[in-house]
């Protein structure tokens, strides 16, 4: 392949070229990279030549890309993949296979499995882990929720998966839902949970509901502060959920959720006080989640499932935020039937990908969808990779990241492939979505313009009462089957 490309460095075994794509796309992978001397001596025959525009050869990389299927005989629903710090990355989920379990699996810079840890709380109960980041020791730090809703749990992990604490607790009541679905590791070390409630502010003669709920602990599992929000006062029962969260770059917290058909995002400041609430048109509420992120500009990009807005039934759309919570632009992508639970990154060209599940593409039933805007919301391309059943995402990620080198790693979970019933499956592709399966989708777009209003007024801000539980799960070391589907 052929490619328009930008030199670094004399040529020299002291000074080896490096190659750069075209517009600053970033450093090729060695293993891209053809012999520098070939490379420099086209590059100094060009400049040396009237009208010519060096171009350079590069080695095929479809060795690097793959897909594989990773489970049991039962269900095994992979909802969160992150990168880990050894060029790796770990998968999360709820695995039937294993006694309805949370199973995480630790997978090397190949994609092969390195380990995987089961973690249960009693025979029977559900063990739903939701949200999964690596903290700054290179272990983990997850969250969720047991017995289905009724608590919420937080867990400790090192870097090889065994226990160091854990953590269950809830607010009011266990009547409710009580659901981690994100968690983080601030700047200062201590590990935050985003998620909803079952609680009551009193102050405003507030019904027992749903609220969403910020709880900061400190790095050995002890609570510093949790804050409930609230949108609706008064009512005798609402539902207010928070689906995720990131940290400002002021060292606050933005949480986004939602209440009714809309999308709130709501700013604390690094103490928990309310710094401003904002509500945007063309959430799809209907168990749909929402995933915010942290933008270069400082500013925040939420990926959202809408029925507002777009062609078809539910349509991806991706919002862009300034830093003071004012919509920018906002773009839907998606055909004639259903794109939905959408994630977003930001990706190494400053532009953004949405990763989540199509029904209108594909090859089978469900298939995943990957698709590319650059840093204004121009559309560049979109690619889906599936087999003849399903491929589908859950509950917003994280569950997509970009390496350093270029290439996407995506994350879900299968019933076209595997050792039964649907398995985790995970996807790595190149910058540019192929992969060594798939196929262009042609996705429609269109840029909406949500109506937005301030709502920091009518918002109401607590300090619930926790009540909390040393949790001591038991672990366990099971040996998921790994089916190749495709690749090295």
């Amino acid at each position: 392949v052929t490619h328009d490309a930008t030199l670094a460095g004399s040529g020299t075994p002291a000074d080896p070229l490096t190659v750069l794509e075209s517009g600053g796309g970033g450093t090729v992978h060695p293993d891209q990279q053809i012999m520098f001397w070939e490379a420099y001596f086209e590059y100094w025959d060009c400049v040396n030549a009237t009208n010519c525009a060096p171009q350079i050869n590069w080695a095929d990389t479809s060795d690097q890309y793959w897909a594989r299927a990773v489970g049991g005989g039962s269900n095994d629903y992979g909802h969160t993949l992150i990168p880990t710090s050894d060029g790796g990355y770990a998968m999360g989920g709820f695995s039937q296979t294993y006694s309805n379990y949370y199973l995480l699996t630790k997978f090397s810079t190949n994609g092969a499995a390195s380990w995987s840890r089961t973690i249960n709380y009693g025979s029977g109960s559900y063990q739903y882990f939701r949200g999964l980041a690596q903290t700054s020791d290179n272990g983990y730090i997850t969250t969720g929720s047991y017995s289905t809703t009724q608590y919420i749990i937080l867990v400790k992990l090192n870097s090889m998966g065994n226990l160091v604490w854990g953590r269950y607790f809830y607010s009011y009541s266990t009547s409710g839902n009580n659901v981690g679905y994100q968690v983080i590791e601030a700047s200062d070390g201590d590990y935050v949970v985003f998620g909803t409630t079952y609680d009551y502010e009193s102050a405003s003669g507030d019904y027992p509901d749903e609220d969403f709920l910020m709880a900061k602990f400190n790095s050995s599992g002890t609570l510093q502060w949790a804050r409930i929000v609230d949108y609706s006062p008064g009512a005798t029962y609402d539902y207010d959920y928070c689906c995720s969260g990131v940290q400002a770059s002021d060292g606050g917290f933005v949480m986004a959720g939602y209440y009714s058909n809309y999308l709130h995002l709501i700013k604390l400041d690094a103490s928990g006080n309310l710094v401003w609430a904002k509500r945007i048109q063309g959430y799809n509420s209907t168990n749909y989640p929402c995933n915010i992120i942290r933008t270069s500009d400082n500013g925040y990009a939420v990926a959202i499932t809408t029925t507002t807005f777009g062609a078809g039934s539910e349509e991806f759309l991706l919002l862009k935020f300034a830093s003071d919570g004012s919509l920018q632009w906002a773009r839907t992508a998606g055909g004639a039937s259903s794109e939905f639970n959408p994630s977003v990154i930001q990706t190494n060209d400053g532009g953004y990908a949405l990763f989540g599940q199509t029904i209108s593409f594909g090859a089978g039933g469900y298939d995943f969808l990957l698709v590319k805007f650059d840093a204004s919301g121009s559309y560049l391309w979109a690619k889906t990779y599936g087999g003849a059943s399903n491929e589908q995402t859950t509950y917003g990620g994280p569950n997509i990241f970009q390496n350093a080198e270029g290439f996407f790693t995506m994350g879900g979970y299968t019933d076209s492939y595997g050792a039964g019933g649907v398995d985790y499956f995970h996807v790595r592709a190149g910058a540019n979505g192929d992969c060594c399966f798939g196929e262009t989708a042609p996705v429609g777009i269109s840029a909406p313009t949500p109506t937005t209003s301030d709502i920091t007024a009518s918002v109401v801000v607590a300090d619930p009462s926790l009540s909390i539980w040393n949790l001591t799960p038991n672990m366990n070391t099971p040996a998921p089957t790994a089916e190749q589907v495709c690749g090295p």
